[in-house]
């Protein structure tokens, strides 16, 4: 392979190291922590579309007369909500956002690697360095 696992603390860098996919870490290198965060974010193409279905059925209104205007209010949100039916059904409403990096094992990093665990309170088993 052509690229290194670079730690995010450090800079260190090492080589890919065996291949083993039953973990599903590929090739990371042995004692090396991989983090990926995922964060959830409303998709902007999907709010957009709330937003022109909303303006679509305030200028449909606008045009009824008042004394008429809220009786015929559901039939024009059915119209407006059919019409963007297809583009809404194909949109989805969320987006992730993702980002992984790998900490190496290197005894200047565990300190650093340690401090996050607990302060997101997550134990690891103290033989872990005895494995």
């Amino acid at each position: 392979m052509s690229y290194e696992y670079e730690c995010a603390v450090s800079g260190q860098t090492e080589e890919p190291g065996q291949t083993e996919e039953a973990d599903g870490l590929e090739d990371m290198p042995a004692g090396w922590t991989q983090i990926t965060l995922r964060k959830r974010v409303w998709n902007p193409k999907w709010q957009a579309i709330q937003r022109v279905k909303q303006d679509s059925i305030d200028a449909l209104l606008s045009q009824i007369p008042d004394e008429v205007r809220e009786s015929q209010r559901d039939a024009v949100v059915i119209q407006v909500e059919a019409s963007l039916h297809g583009l809404e059904s194909s949109t989805p409403k969320y987006l992730v956002q993702e980002a992984t990096v790998y900490v190496s094992d290197a005894d200047e990093v565990k300190e650093s690697l340690d401090e996050v665990k607990n302060l997101l309170g997550i134990e690891t088993a103290e033989e872990d360095d005895d494995l």
